[in-house]
């Protein structure tokens, strides 16, 4: 069972990358709604990562260290927001 980041692709004359975050039931099925952001939170900080790394070895330069900052508050304010006894 597929489970994270994977199908990364980066589009330089489109200027975007994507990235494909495989969730399995696991992650999911039965869990609180706080054990599912997280695991889309890490996941999330993965794909960004693997982007930015992808990019550095093209030789396309961005500011990486400044995207992965931003990515680590947007996903902290995400994780905060759980309720933890929510079943998903």
């Amino acid at each position: 069972m597929r489970s994270g980041v994977a199908g990364l692709a980066i589009r330089s004359k489109q200027a975007y990358a994507t990235a494909d975050i495989y969730v399995p039931r696991e992650a999911w099925e039965n869990q609180t709604a706080v054990s599912l952001r997280n695991f889309l939170a890490a996941e999330i900080v993965a794909a960004v990562s693997e982007i930015v790394l992808r990019l550095a070895r093209k030789g396309i330069h961005i500011e990486g260290d400044e995207l992965k900052a931003d990515v680590r508050n947007a996903v902290m304010q995400f994780t905060s927001a759980s309720k933890p006894d929510a079943k998903v």
